[in-house]
């Protein structure tokens, strides 16, 4: 029987991979691909939904809000309960031979092109799960942000930990994030080796053990997990605001995270492939982008990565107390370099609601973001030296529901009171005033169609 394969992953605000991850892996041979959406402010539904109206069948999003909360009440693991739910699922649609669970940073590799998952579980033995050992990527500051996955050439760090494919069967199991366990399973690694359990350490064999480890860590396997833990130094930052709240995690910043050190040691390999294919493989991966229309919805879910990395930098500004706290996070990470050349925002998002006269005095009303930095705007209304003017700011709730990451108090209220012979000149149509809006990285005249509305007094 030939195999039917779903991947399935959860994915919180990861808009800027999903259209290489869903590319990647439909490419390899995975035949259904289900993604669990929670707490997500970026347009991943939109990019899904987009791919998924060209690849009809191939592509499921699913709204995971509801069971996070769930999870959170009942103190139980977030993930585990999602993957047990669709693993469960699954199972009993009867559509699947096989299922595997993967993050957004993680991919399915074969060394070989041409073997796809498909291929490469027809030629195994029997088993009930196979296990493929992660190889991560080492950090580097010459390395541009949203880079292919792939090179010619590339240095990677093995790693104990495995993510691994399950056989559905009527045999017991148990749903774990690395591994599974199958009463009386047949238990394989990727190579074609039995995944031993050899110290209760291993976690139920989510990690070879370490005398495996030590013996084959020079080893090149031909079939592997792709781990980009760190990926570009930008992306490495911005992935720190990516809160876990599955865990109850209240810390400002991610805490699995090991800084962004470049190293060297004898454990890394260099895997290569060749120039023709990696030539090609990007070139099939543009033309699914134009194929899908994904390309302005990629740059925006590209600039939310950016707006996360300018977070992480504001919050370290404004309360250096996090430097210590978060040292572990952010060793080897440049700064300064990350400040020096931080992505700005041409405009801000604005609205300038009411333009209102009240006898002698204009009452103007709206509100200001800017979404590449949480830095203070401070508005600057030029008008006659006659008139008087007074800015308030105001809390806009309302704005935070569109954009969460905006000050509360985004609103502002600006009182002019016209001179007398300001007033008696006024043109309804003609603004006698300019707004300027102001921070250290943005500098930006909010402009309106608007024309004043004359409040008469009852």
């Amino acid at each position: 029987m030939q195999p039917k394969i779903k991947l399935a992953a959860i994915a919180k605000n990861e808009g800027a991979y999903i259209p290489q991850w869903v590319f990647h892996h439909l490419k390899v041979g995975f035949d259904q691909i289900e993604i669990w959406i929670n707490g997500t402010t970026d347009n991943s539904v939109k990019i899904i939904e987009e791919i998924g109206a060209h690849h009809p069948g191939k592509l499921v999003v699913r709204n995971a809000d509801a069971l996070l909360e769930e999870c959170k009440i009942r103190s139980v693991n977030f993930q585990i309960e999602t993957y047990a739910k669709v693993f469960e699922e699954t199972r009993a649609s009867g559509e699947f031979t096989h299922i595997f669970f993967l993050d957004l940073d993680e991919y399915w590799i074969s060394l070989d092109p041409s073997i796809s998952i498909k291929e490469f579980i027809t030629r195994q033995k029997s088993f009930d799960t196979v296990s493929f050992q992660w190889l991560i990527d080492i950090p580097n500051y010459e390395r541009d942000i949203f880079t292919p996955i792939l090179a010619a050439e590339n240095i990677l760090q093995k790693d104990r930990h495995v993510k691994t494919l399950i056989a559905f069967s009527e045999k017991k199991t148990k749903i774990l994030i690395h591994n599974s366990i199958v009463d009386d399973g047949i238990t394989l690694l990727g190579n074609g080796d039995e995944l031993i359990e050899t110290h209760p350490e291993q976690e139920h064999k989510q990690k070879v053990s370490n005398e495996y480890f030590n013996e084959t860590k020079r080893n090149i396997d031909q079939f592997f997990i792709l781990h980009l833990v760190y990926r570009s130094q930008a992306e490495y930052v911005a992935s720190l605001m990516r809160g876990r709240v599955h865990v109850n995690d209240n810390n400002v910043f991610k805490l699995n995270r090991f800084g962004y050190s470049p190293y060297e040691n004898d454990d890394q390999l260099l895997i290569r492939f060749s120039e023709s294919h990696i030539q090609e493989y990007n070139k099939e991966y543009e033309d699914f982008l134009s194929a899908n229309n994904l390309r302005s919805l990629l740059k925006e879910a590209q600039r939310f990565v950016y707006e996360k990395c300018n977070r992480v930098l504001d919050l370290l500004d404004q309360d250096p107390s996090l430097l210590e706290i978060h040292d572990q996070q952010l060793r080897g990470v440049q700064l300064q370099k990350l400040e020096d050349t931080r992505l700005k925002s041409e405009s801000p998002h604005y609205h300038i609601d009411v333009i209102k006269l009240f006898t002698d005095v204009l009452d103007i009303r709206g509100w200001v973001h800017d979404p590449l930095s949480s830095a203070r705007i401070k508005l600057e209304v030029t008008t006659h030296p006659s008139n008087t003017v007074h800015i308030e700011a105001i809390e806009r709730p309302d704005v935070l529901n569109v954009h969460p990451d905006a000050h509360l108090d985004c609103g502002f209220r600006i009182s002019i009171k016209l001179d007398s012979s300001e007033l008696s000149a006024l043109d309804l149509s003609t603004l006698p005033f300019r707004i300027v809006a102001g921070s250290r990285h943005l500098k930006f005249e909010l402009r309106t169609d608007k024309t004043i509305t004359v409040v008469h007094p009852d």
